[in-house]
């Protein structure tokens, strides 16, 4: 299988790749600047509040984070605790992500796309700080056709 089949770019904010596919490094960095990763993962995220730890956890949320979808996407469209330039928000095992429960993954989805959407369409102002924001999920490939869907209903 080649890599352009493993490797399906999405919409700008999110993008789906299978389990074990070779992304070139390029297809997810941001052409310039220091980069954030934060890798989470699916398993620990089978419920809203297994999504919420990983989140504190991994992308160094502050304290005063209100462990609720307002608080996340407010946090997403600040970043202020970050020193980097760009975040890259990463989901291993990504089929585990809340156990199938659809509307609370349209949630997360829709809270992802808020606040990647908040950082591609603010304008640079002198002395203000821009950031870039994407997701990639990591899917099992039987799963892949289906987070691929569940991606593009939030997109469209």
């Amino acid at each position: 299988m080649s890599n352009a089949e493993l490797w399906r770019h999405g919409p700008e904010w999110m993008s789906v790749v299978r389990t074990g596919a070779f992304v070139p490094l390029g297809a997810t960095l941001p052409p310039q600047g220091s980069t954030f990763c934060a890798r989470l993962q699916g398993g620990g995220m089978g419920d809203v509040d297994g999504v919420f730890t990983q989140f504190y956890e991994r992308l160094r949320l502050p304290d005063y984070f209100g462990w609720n979808w307002d608080a996340l996407s407010d946090c997403l469209s600040d970043l202020h605790w970050l020193a980097e330039e760009n975040v890259l928000l990463v989901v291993e095992n990504a089929e585990a992500l809340l156990n199938g429960d659809e509307e609370v993954r349209t949630d997360l989805f829709m809270t992802l796309r808020t606040g990647c959407s908040f950082w591609a369409e603010k304008p640079e102002v002198p002395l203000q700080r821009n950031i870039s924001l994407r997701t990639v999920l990591v899917t099992a490939a039987e799963r892949f056709s289906d987070m691929c869907e569940a991606v593009d209903e939030i997109s469209a």
